[in-house]
């Protein structure tokens, strides 16, 4: 059985209000990280960029010497 379609502003108003809500309830759930576990996860996640950026510099400086030796 289908649904009736809302119209108008007001269903529409009803909507974000309800959204917004709901999202308030959500949000009272989470279980928010202390200070420390933030700092913590920032600095692992860092270290990790970091290691990605040099594998992939070493890497391209591989491959850029290995094309330039067999273009010779």
């Amino acid at each position: 059985m289908a649904l009736p379609e809302t119209t108008g502003e007001e269903s529409t108003t009803k909507k974000i209000v309800n959204f917004f809500k709901e999202s308030k309830v959500e949000l009272r759930k989470v279980t928010w990280p202390t200070k420390h576990e933030l700092v913590v996860d920032t600095v692992v996640v860092l270290i990790a960029v970091a290691l990605v950026a040099i594998a992939i510099w070493v890497a391209d400086t591989v491959f850029s010497t290995v094309i330039r030796l067999l273009l010779r």
